[in-house]
C-alpha cells in the first residue's frame, strides 16, 4: 500500500565507506525534512551509512542528487539504490542511532 498511495515510492539506499565524517547524517536529515520525505538515516554495525525514505519519487530523486553532492560523497566506495515496496512509519525523518 505504501508505494501507490498518492505516488508515494519508497528508496533504500546503502553507502559503503567514507561516510563517517561529521555532519553527513545530520545533513541528510535536514534535507529529507525539507523535502517532506519520512524515514531515517543510519549507521549500520557493518560500517555502511543506511537512508530509507519515502515520499513523492520527485523528492526522493531529489534526495538522492542531495546524497550525490553530499560533503565526502567522492570518498563514498558503493552507493547501492534499492527502490522498494518496504512499509515506511508515519512521521518525520530521523536520525537512527544503534537500533539494529
Amino acid at each position: 500500500m505504501e508505494g501507490s498511495v498518492l505516488g508515494n515510492r519508497t528508496v533504500r539506499v546503502l553507502i559503503r565507506g567514507g561516510v563517517f565524517h561529521a555532519g553527513l547524517r545530520s545533513c541528510i536529515q535536514r534535507q529529507a525534512t525539507r523535502l517532506a520525505l519520512r524515514g531515517y538515516v543510519r549507521a549500520r554495525p557493518d560500517r555502511c551509512l543506511e537512508v530509507l525514505a519515502a515520499g513523492s519519487a520527485d523528492n526522493l530523486t531529489r534526495l538522492l542528487q542531495v546524497l550525490r553532492d553530499a560533503p565526502g560523497a567522492d570518498g563514498f566506495e558503493r552507493v547501492d539504490v534499492d527502490w522498494t515496496d518496504q512499509a515506511v512509519p508515519e512521521g518525520r525523518f530521523t536520525i537512527s542511532y544503534g537500533d539494529w
